[in-house]
């Protein structure tokens, strides 16, 4: 929850125009929050979520985060498999 208003808060910053946000933050983190979210869907399905490389980038980590978790899970919904249609 904590994470979600933090995010927001972030996103009302980006949305008025203030230009504090991006920053210096591993990969491997981006992907570790990604599937803590899509926890449930990942078991559901038997994926496994890899990442072999990670390094130092400069970003908005809220724009980055939603563009793995959108990716990690449309691949999960239409790989037609588990519980998912």
């Amino acid at each position: 929850m904590h994470a979600l208003v933090t995010d927001l808060l972030v996103y009302s910053k980006i949305a008025s125009g203030e230009r504090n946000f991006y920053k210096q933050v591993e990969l491997s983190d981006i992907i570790n929050v990604v599937t803590e979210n899509l926890e449930f869907q990942i078991r559901d399905v038997g994926a496994k979520i890899t990442l072999e490389n990670s390094f130092l980038i400069i970003v908005n980590t809220i724009h980055l985060q939603q563009l793995f978790q959108n990716l990690i899970g449309n691949s999960i919904k239409f790989t037609g498999a588990g519980k998912h249609p």
